[in-house]
């Protein structure tokens, strides 16, 4: 057992321990090759703990106390007990809570995700993305179970038994994505491209303008979050690729039409600098704005 094992501590825990400090919990399952090795905290992340990304998944289990929140994710419902919570690879994220709150770490590999996902046919969900304080019972009830097992020192586990769990519990998270992705694509057919109309509409008159994802979610009556995986969607590019696809566009048009100065272009359409629109315009055209110029 323990195909998907760590052979050396997982890089999430020297993170914790540089947060705070050597008396951190002791890591379950390690030693003994666990697919999943978790470990138990109990504390107050006050106004915020920054997590930088690590190299592998980490899951996370509201036991209970306080209620909890990903800093950069307002939108997404805040932590209570059974709510699970996920950071994929090189995910980083600030954590904070208003009191002492209880939770279970899981640490595992995308193989072990990738494992599942193509026995079960499932390989369209095998990289999760980050998402917070999801609740569902038959998935809590999994979460809950493995860490009972996995602390109970009375009738210690065996690592047949944790992998075994291991497996169910990355069941749980594939099933957990694909029905959300269900979800999701029934509100974008309810929301419909029309719906963008006054975002889309709004970009083109805000170029020059710092624009934020949160204002433009406003439009939508939707979280940061939701309304990114909206717009992906029904435009086809992310809104911040969006965004500079038709600030670049836009500064083309006004090379081949106007004599305005290129830094006042590059200002006027929302660029930070005239060398970061002469990139952009390179990358899209194939030519600098000068050569766009002396072609008119």
């Amino acid at each position: 057992m323990g195909v998907h094992a760590f052979d050396t501590e997982p890089d999430h825990c020297d993170v914790y321990r540089s947060l705070v400090g050597p008396a951190v919990p002791p890591l379950l399952g390690l030693d003994d090759r666990w697919n999943m090795p978790v470990a138990l905290h109990k504390r107050d992340l006050g106004g915020g703990m920054e997590f930088r990304g690590v190299n592998h998944y980490v899951m996370t289990y509201h036991i209970g106390g306080s209620r909890a929140q990903r800093d950069e994710m307002r939108g997404a419902p805040t932590a209570v007990q059974g709510a699970l919570s996920l950071q994929q690879p090189e995910s980083g994220g600030r954590f904070s809570s208003s009191g002492v709150v209880e939770y279970g770490h899981f640490y595992f590999k995308q193989s072990l995700i990738c494992e599942v996902a193509d026995e079960l046919d499932l390989a369209h969900v095998a990289e999760p993305e980050d998402f917070f304080a999801v609740t569902d019972p038959v998935w809590s009830r999994d979460a809950e179970s493995y860490l009972f097992r996995a602390a109970n020192r009375d009738d210690p586990p065996t690592a047949i038994e944790m992998d075994q769990r291991s497996y169910l519990l990355v069941l749980s998270l594939l099933r957990n994505i694909q029905k959300r992705d269900r979800l999701i694509a029934s509100e974008l057919r309810e929301t419909g491209r029309a719906d963008l109309r006054r975002v889309l509409t709004e970009i083109e008159e805000r170029l020059g303008e710092t624009l934020r994802l949160s204002d433009l979610a406003r439009f939508l009556d939707m979280s940061p979050f939701h309304f990114a995986r909206v717009f992906k969607d029904q435009i086809g590019e992310p809104p911040a690729a969006y965004l500079r696809r038709r600030r670049t566009e836009r500064a083309v048009e006004m090379i081949r039409t106007s004599n305005l100065p290129f830094a006042e272009i590059a200002f006027r359409v929302g660029f930070s600098s005239q060398s970061h629109m002469n990139r952009s315009i390179k990358a899209i055209t194939g030519k600098t704005p000068s050569e766009l110029r002396d072609e008119r």
